[in-house]
């Protein structure tokens, strides 16, 4: 199946991407400052700290899509389901607790940083996808229980 090899390509690029910010923080910086734009002044080593917490949630994303291509190729295994279901449910949490960490380290020049956290429609998308599987994991499985149950 395709979609099963662009989520695992789409995974490897997610788990990747930080690491841009750990070779190259200069060029890295520019990226962080869409998310930040106060940041301008952050040193190299601030920087690579930022890139590498926010490696944290890209890898519970990454986590999410294996499981998820997974549960595509062995459909009969329903812990894929559930294991990728997780992650996406916690991959929002995660997300505003990485950005939070990476706001005060980034603003840790500043005289009087603000500190915002965003929980936007976009973030909740991950969690009802993670609930919508979750929902497919547990009606499938209930519904082989029944099937060896009840032959």
């Amino acid at each position: 199946m395709f979609i099963r090899y662009i989520l695992m390509l789409t995974a490897v690029l997610l788990c990747l991407y930080p690491v841009w910010g750990l070779v190259s923080p200069a060029s890295y910086l520019q990226e962080i400052l869409e998310v930040y734009p106060d940041a301008e002044q952050a040193s190299h080593t601030q920087v690579r700290i930022t890139a590498a917490i926010l490696w944290i949630s890209n890898l519970t994303l990454s986590f999410a899509l294996l499981f998820i291509a997974k549960f595509i190729k062995q459909p009969q295994t329903y812990k894929f389901a559930k294991i990728s279901s997780i992650a996406l449910i916690s991959y929002p949490f995660i997300l505003t607790i990485t950005e939070t960490i990476s706001n005060s380290i980034l603003y840790r020049n500043l005289e009087h940083p603000t500190l915002t956290i965003e929980f936007s429609a976009q973030k909740m998308f991950y969690f009802v996808f993670g609930l919508i599987i979750w929902g497919i994991y547990q009606s499938q499985h209930e519904y082989k229980q029944n099937l060896t149950r009840n032959p």
